[in-house]
């Protein structure tokens, strides 16, 4: 007959090291998972930069110059806005034109957040107008659209 015995207090002390290691690396690999998720703050765009940071009307109308807009007679509008939780086909098509600017809506279901609109009328054709979808403070998509019948749509970028 075979008598295994262990000692408690070497089985206690390897069990309390092997989850202290395990612990450890759970929280390096969750820290690892966060930082890798950071967005950037900045985009290059028309060989400029584009600030993804929108805290005010100014800095919208900034971010609408960068993408070659004039913004020398621009009207800056705010409104709050909830992006719906269920997308019909045109949500479906706009959400499209969001993922050239490497964001996704869908991740913003129900959320509440604000959309600046910067309109200008520097060209003759009756304008541009530029739409930036901001959630908590962070760019997260738009477009810019002619102001005449029948305009073209297009992305940010």
């Amino acid at each position: 007959m075979f008598i295994l015995t262990l000692r408690k207090n070497r089985f206690f002390k390897r069990t309390a090291f092997i989850l202290l290691i395990a612990v450890i690396i759970f929280v390096a690999l969750a820290a690892a998972a966060v930082l890798s998720k950071k967005k950037k703050d900045t985009i290059e765009a028309n060989g400029k930069t584009l600030n993804l940071i929108i805290r005010s009307p100014e800095d919208a109308e900034k971010a609408a110059a960068v993408l070659g807009i004039e913004a020398d007679n621009a009207a800056v509008d705010c409104t709050k806005i909830v992006i719906p939780f269920h997308f019909n086909q045109v949500y479906n098509d706009y959400n499209q034109l969001q993922k050239c600017l490497g964001t996704d809506l869908f991740d913003y279901r129900g959320k509440e957040c604000l959309k600046y609109t910067v309109s200008t009328d520097n060209t003759k054709e009756g304008g541009v107008t530029v739409t930036l979808l901001v959630f908590n403070e962070c760019l997260i998509g738009g477009d810019i659209s002619e102001n005449r019948f029948q305009g073209s749509i297009r992305s940010l970028l």
